[in-house]
């Protein structure tokens, strides 16, 4: 095959290349969080939570901390998201296992469709507190 030929098929291929890569660019990563963390007080024990919404998961970064409590919950046993009515499980908790004075971690659940005006979530006995609710309105932030 001709050296010519060779170069064409060659830039070709680095055009075509070119129009893929911005026709279909990278999925979104998710990025910093625009709803504030909320904290709640109580029963001897702190709990912040943060939001981070994304098109493939809604996640909530959560931290509990006490001095003088076990931290021993269940926590996404003990969570629900309500929103529009609906009350949601949480698809899993991915952190800290059962146990100790400080515990991390992220409770995910599926993203609601359509997307709600805002967003509870509750944690039900959590760090000695029958009921934490940390509200998020989510059309202000649209």
């Amino acid at each position: 095959m001709p050296e010519r030929i060779k170069i064409m098929i060659g830039l070709a291929g680095l055009l075509l290349i070119t129009l893929a890569w911005f026709r279909f660019p990278a999925a979104e990563e998710a990025v910093a969080p625009a709803w504030p963390a909320l904290t709640s007080e109580g029963g001897d024990v702190s709990v912040e939570v943060s939001p981070v919404f994304s098109s493939d998961v809604w996640r909530f970064d959560i931290a509990l901390n006490t001095h003088s409590v076990e931290l021993d919950e269940d926590i996404a046993a003990s969570a629900a998201l309500i929103a529009d009515g609906r009350t949601v499980r949480p698809l899993a908790w991915t952190g800290d296992p059962p146990g100790g004075h400080h515990r991390t971690g992220s409770l995910e659940f599926a993203p609601l469709s359509p997307p709600p005006d805002s967003v509870e979530l509750v944690l039900y006995g959590v760090g000695g507190a029958p009921e934490r609710s940390f509200r998020w309105e989510l059309n202000a932030q649209k």
